[in-house]
C-alpha cells in the first residue's frame, strides 16, 4: 500500500470516529476527501477512477451532513443548507454511476442513503455505511475496457480530460480556512492554477467565484489565466490576480460565506468546464470587532481574544464589548510601539501627562476608533485620562516598584469610579513601568489581565465591574546594553 493511500486511509478512519465532535469530523472528512482526490487525478478512466471519485464525493457529502449537525448545535442561520448541498452532490454522483458495474453498487447505496437523510439522527447510520465500504484499489477492473479498446483502435486514443488544482490567497495570505474580510474594502485575490493535460487548442482558463449572496453584497472579479508555454513534470502553472469586495456584512459574523470556484477553458470558438481537484471553493467571513482584534502580534491577539472570550462566557456587559474590544486592542497596539521605539528610555522621567500625550497620538492613528478618543473628560467628580465611546482608560506611571497585575489593584478604585460614573462596567488601566530592569521584558501578552474591584456594599453584584490591566515597559536600555 502506497504512503499516500496510508495517509488518506488514516484520515478517513479519523473522520468516521463517532466520539469526536461533528465539526471536527467534518474538517477531518474534508481533509480525507482532498487526499483521495489527489489519487483520483492519477487514475485512468474506468471503474477505479469512478470508484475513487464516488468515494471521495461521499466523504465530502458526509462532511456536509456533519457540518449540518454542527451548525444546528451552534444555532447557525440556515444550517440546513449543508444537508441540501450534500444531497444534491450525491444525486449527481448517482446519475453518473453505471448500474451495470456491480463493484460500484456499495457506493451507489451510500449516496442513496445520503440523499434520503432528513433527520440528524440518521447521520450515524450513513457514517457506519461509509465505514463498511472496501476502499477502492487499483485492482478494480474496468468492465468497459474491451469496448474502449475497440474505440481507441478505430478512432485513436482520446486525450485525457484536463483538470486543475486551485490555490487562492487574499491580501497575500493563503485561504486555508474561513478567511476574515472587512466590509467596505476591496481585497486583493490571487490564484495559482496547477493544470494537468491543458490542451493547446484551448489556451485560456477563466475562473469564476459563485455565491448564494447577491452581487450587491459580494462581488468577485473573474480571473483569466493564459496557458504557459512550458510545464513542470507535466503540470502547467498559471497565476493571476483579481479582487473581492464585500459590500455588506453577515447578520452573524461567524457565518461562513462559501464562494464556489468554477473553471472553464476556452479557445478555437469553444469552451468546456474543467474539473477542479481538492477543494474547489474558498470561504470567508466578515470581521467581528468583538473577537477579531488585530494588533499585528499573534500572542497579543490571542491573549486579547482570550480575555474577550472570558467576558462573553461570563455574560458581563455584552453591549459594551464592541467598543471595549476596539479600545483595548488599540491601547495594546499603541503600547507595543511605545516599547519597540523606546519612547521612554532608561534615564527618562516621563510624567503621566507625557504618557497620556504619547498614547493619544498613537490612538489617533487607530482607524477603528474613528477619531472618537476624548481627553480629560470630566466624570465622577474628576478628570479621566482617555475615553472611547464611553469606555474609560486610566493611565499611570510606576517609578518605585515593578508593576504587576496584583500590585495594579492599588489603582483599581479610581479607574472603577470613573467607569461607574458613566454607568459602564468595563474599563482599562494602562501602567507605564519606569522602574529599573535587571532583565529584558517578555511579550506584552504576559502583562495583560483582568482585575475585579470590590464594590461598596456588594459582595456578589449582579452587574460586576471589570478592569483590563495593560502593563507597558518603559525605562529600557538599548538591546546591546544587555551584552555588556
Amino acid at each position: 500500500m502506497s504512503e499516500k493511500r496510508v495517509r488518506w486511509r488514516r484520515a478517513v478512519q479519523l473522520g468516521l470516529d463517532p466520539v469526536t465532535a461533528p465539526g471536527v469530523r467534518a474538517e477531518q472528512l474534508d481533509h480525507a476527501a482532498a487526499l483521495v482526490r489527489e489519487e483520483v487525478g492519477e487514475e485512468a478512466n474506468g471503474s477505479t477512477a469512478r470508484a475513487l471519485d464516488a468515494f471521495c464525493t461521499a466523504l465530502g457529502c458526509l462532511a456536509g451532513l456533519e457540518q449540518w449537525e454542527h451548525g444546528t448545535l451552534e444555532a447557525e442561520n440556515d444550517a440546513e443548507r449543508h444537508r441540501r448541498a450534500a444531497a444534491r452532490r450525491s444525486e449527481l454522483v448517482i446519475q453518473g454511476l453505471p448500474d451495470t458495474d456491480v463493484l460500484l453498487a456499495p457506493l451507489r447505496e451510500v449516496h442513496d442513503a445520503i440523499v434520503a437523510v432528513d433527520d440528524l439522527g440518521q447521520i450515524a447510520a450513513v457514517r457506519a455505511r461509509v465505514a463498511t465500504i472496501a476502499l477502492p484499489l487499483r485492482q478494480i477492473t474496468d468492465q468497459t475496457a474491451g469496448r474502449r479498446t475497440a474505440k481507441v483502435e478505430k478512432e485513436g486514443k482520446q486525450p485525457p480530460a484536463p483538470r486543475a488544482a486551485i490555490v487562492a490567497s487574499l491580501d497575500g495570505s493563503p485561504v486555508t480556512a474561513a478567511h476574515v474580510v472587512q466590509p467596505g474594502r476591496v481585497h486583493e485575490l490571487s490564484v495559482e492554477a496547477r493544470v494537468l493535460d491543458w490542451p493547446t487548442e484551448k489556451p485560456r482558463l477563466t475562473l469564476r467565484f459563485l455565491s448564494r449572496w447577491p452581487r450587491s453584497s459580494v462581488e468577485v472579479t473573474d480571473i483569466a489565466l493564459e496557458r504557459p508555454q512550458s510545464d513542470e513534470d507535466g503540470v502547467r502553472i498559471a497565476g493571476g490576480q483579481g479582487h473581492l469586495a464585500l459590500h455588506a456584512s453577515a447578520a452573524n459574523p461567524a457565518e461562513r460565506l462559501v464562494l464556489t470556484i468554477e473553471g472553464e477553458i476556452e479557445g478555437s470558438g469553444s469552451a468546456e468546464t474543467i474539473a477542479l481537484l481538492g477543494h474547489p471553493r474558498i470561504e470567508i467571513r466578515t470581521f467581528d470587532p468583538a473577537s477579531d482584534i488585530p494588533t499585528g502580534a499573534s500572542s497579543l491577539d490571542e491573549r486579547i481574544g482570550q480575555m474577550l472570550s472570558e467576558l462573553r462566557d461570563e455574560g458581563i456587559a455584552p453591549l459594551e464589548e464592541e467598543a471595549f474590544g476596539r479600545f483595548l486592542a488599540a491601547v495594546a497596539r499603541a503600547g507595543t510601539r511605545i516599547e519597540a521605539e523606546r519612547e521612554f528610555p532608561r534615564g527618562s522621567r516621563p510624567t503621566e501627562a507625557e504618557f497620556q500625550k504619547a498614547m493619544l497620538v498613537r490612538l489617533g492613528m487607530a482607524t477603528e476608533l474613528g477619531g472618537r478618543v476624548n481627553e480629560h473628560a470630566w466624570q465622577g467628580g474628576g478628570a479621566t485620562d482617555l475615553a472611547h465611546d464611553g469606555v474609560v482608560a486610566e493611565l499611570k506611571v510606576e517609578r518605585t516598584r515593578p508593576a504587576t497585575l496584583e500590585r495594579a489593584r492599588h489603582y483599581l478604585a479610581q479607574t472603577t469610579q470613573y467607569a461607574s460614573a458613566g454607568q459602564r462596567q468595563l474599563s482599562i488601566l494602562a501602567i507605564l513601568d519606569m522602574t529599573s530592569k535587571d532583565a529584558p521584558p517578555g511579550v506584552l501578552a504576559n502583562s495583560l489581565g483582568w482585575l475585579v474591584p470590590k464594590l461598596s456594599g456588594l459582595d456578589h453584584p449582579i452587574y460586576p465591574s471589570k478592569v483590563a490591566v495593560v502593563i507597558l515597559n518603559g525605562g529600557l536600555p538599548r538591546p546591546s546594553d544587555w551584552s555588556r
